[in-house]
Order: structure tokens, then sequence, then C-alpha cells
């Protein structure tokens, strides 16, 4: 079993992850650490790394959690089968994320 992990240091102007490929990727959760200001992350996705990326939708709604610091989330399931994201967060803060194949 494979696992790494990594850490995205985001400002307001640049509120969004690089690009983060999910080949390999079955299992992810993200940590938002305490104190954040992070509130949401929406998540941007494309057929293939350095293509072209789309706000991710279920049917009509843009997938989008709400978070709090100091917690961790799964991320969501219906990113399953995506091979690149990109997340974009609503404020300045760091976003943690943990990947296992």
């Amino acid at each position: 079993m494979y696992s790494y992990n990594a850490s995205y240091d985001l400002d307001t102007a640049e509120g969004t992850t690089p690009e983060i490929d999910f080949g390999p990727v079955e299992y992810a959760a993200v940590f938002i650490p305490a104190g954040s200001s992070i509130t949401t992350l929406t998540f941007l996705v494309a057929p293939e790394p350095g293509g072209t990326y789309l706000p991710h939708y279920v049917t009509t709604s843009a997938t989008t959690m709400t978070v709090q610091g100091g917690r961790a989330y799964q991320l969501p399931t219906t990113l399953s089968g995506v091979r690149a994201v990109k997340i974009t967060v609503n404020a300045a803060g760091t976003v943690d994320i943990s990947f296992q194949e």
C-alpha cells in the first residue's frame, strides 16, 4: 500500500492548490489546522494532469465542502475516478492532504 502527504500554503491572491494527481489515489483526507480561516473548499477537475480545469459538479451543484479549523475530512467520494484535482479555498491558510492508494 502506497501513501503520501502534501501541504499547501494558500494566500488570498492564489487560493488554489497546485495540480494534484489523483491517478493512483483511492482515499484522501484533508486537514485544516486549528485557527484556520478557511471555511469552504471547492474542487476543480481535469481529465489528466496539465489538462483544462473545470468546476466539479454533481447534478446541478458544484462540489464544495464546508470545513472548520482543527478538523480532518474525507474528500468527497464524488471525486472518485477523477485524475487531476485543484482545490480552491475561500481564505488564506494551509491545507494538508493525505493520500492513500
